[in-house]
């Protein structure tokens, strides 16, 4: 079975005139560290929002871990963490109250609560000082906060949205560590990313999406026939499969420079 699977998803924008999910069909694998790659406006945050519950599709089929999720469903998001592109905290509380609420909100034990708290702001590197409010922290502190209130309830799935922008490269390895953790236990992470480096590297399964449609989807480990399957030399990266099969390589120069 698998974690997330949707079937010829549609969203549309602006009465329909701009097609952002355009009959799309992924399916992730339980357990999987799957990366989801395309150009800015290929549909992944649409997706990720989607999932998220945040925005209604048009029309299409979307199951989570085998049960079909409608517009109104809100339950399975309990088994769910985010990390979206727009991070959702209370600015006006420090990063320990921030994380007991949403702790509390998934119905954690005061036990449990405190401990994970702490074991989180410490493994984070949150300021010591519990007066510093979330809305002096810099980007990636703050995104650090979201991978943190995402994980606090040990969820089946976690879905991240670009969750490394703007995280300094140890604070990068250290949360990397953690997803690879998550999925090495049979849960399972989903990331959109523009790092293709960092998605060849971390993840199990990766797909390509471009104008709403997946255009490719394999394991890492079939990567190298999928290549050839391209009419690629087994060789070749993943970039250059994505800069291939995007047309991102064939932008135009500047005639003044």
């Amino acid at each position: 079975m698998s974690a997330i699977q949707v079937r010829n998803l549609c969203k549309s924008y602006r009465n329909g005139s701009v097609k952002a999910l355009d009959e799309l069909c992924i399916e992730v694998p339980t357990g999987s560290l799957f990366g989801l790659m395309g150009l800015n406006g290929a549909g992944k945050t649409t997706l990720a929002y989607i999932l998220a519950g945040l925005i209604k599709k048009d029309s299409g089929d979307m199951s989570i871990k085998g049960q079909i999720i409608d517009n109104d469903d809100y339950l399975y998001k309990q088994h769910i963490g985010f990390v979206l592109d727009r991070p959702l905290y209370f600015d006006k509380l420090t990063a320990k109250e921030y994380l007991r609420f949403v702790a509390e909100m998934y119905g954690l034990k005061n036990k449990d609560i405190d401990s994970r708290v702490e074991e989180l702001v410490n493994f984070f590197e949150f300021p010591e000082s519990g007066t510093t409010l979330i809305e002096t922290y810099s980007k990636g502190m703050k995104q650090k906060v979201s991978l943190a209130s995402a994980i606090i309830h040990k969820p089946d799935i976690l879905i991240l949205d670009e969750p490394f922008d703007g995280i300094d490269v140890a604070s990068t390895e250290k949360m990397q560590d953690v997803l690879i953790q998550i999925s090495n236990q049979g849960r399972t992470v989903l990331i959109t990313s523009h790092n293709l480096e960092m998605i060849e590297k971390l993840c199990s399964d990766c797909a390509i999406i471009d104008k709403g449609k997946c255009i490719f989807q394999s394991s890492m480990q079939d990567l190298v026939i999928r290549l050839k399957d391209q009419g690629m030399d087994e060789q070749s990266s993943l970039r250059e499969l994505f800069l291939k099969l995007t047309d991102a390589s064939s932008a135009q120069s500047l005639s003044w420079l």
